[in-house]
């Protein structure tokens, strides 16, 4: 199957009344905050959307994506490529935020025309995945042996209990 150009916006309810099936591709330079929150794309985002009606009449939808960004090691300060998937996303379309969700679903909303900006949702979606304090793998990594300590941990003195006068008195009684 040929994958083809996403486009921007979709609307989930005809989608999911068609149960509609999309296998496509979002082109890196699309993806703007994405490329800010990392040091690059490396790939463009391929991606596969399933379009269905859930139990409660309103538009599910199901995603797949997968590319490659490049990281900057917080150990050793060097580049890496790293792998970011969302694997079986699931979306349910409401009218409010605040509305009870199947568990495992999480909400969207819809602009005022019905319609879902597809790129924003995968690329949020891509960007929370991004990991917090990005590494090297061990192996990979030139500091991953170094001693990571800086300076020397004094030794504790034992210091007096300050209960220990309370302990007497209650063993005087």
């Amino acid at each position: 199957m040929q994958k083809l150009k996403l486009p921007n916006k979709i609307n989930p309810s005809r989608c999911a009344s068609r149960e509609a099936v999309y296998e496509a591709v979002i082109e890196k330079e699309q993806l703007e905050r994405l490329d800010a929150s990392s040091q690059g794309i490396q790939s463009d985002v391929s991606v596969k959307l399933t379009f269905e009606v859930g139990q409660s009449r309103r538009p599910l939808i199901r995603v797949d994506a997968n590319t490659q960004v490049m990281l900057q090691c917080q150990r050793c300060g060097g580049s890496f490529s790293h792998p970011i998937e969302i694997a079986d996303g699931c979306y349910q379309v409401v009218r409010d935020l605040s509305q009870e969700l199947p568990e495992g679903y999480e909400p969207v909303e819809t602009d005022e025309d019905g319609e879902l900006d597809i790129f924003q949702l995968i690329e949020d979606e891509l960007i929370l995945l991004l990991p917090l304090s990005p590494m090297h793998d061990d192996a990979d990594c030139p500091m991953a042996d170094a001693s990571m300590s800086w300076g020397e941990i004094a030794e504790e003195e034992e210091r007096p209990n300050p209960f220990s006068v309370l302990e007497r008195l209650k063993r005087n009684n």
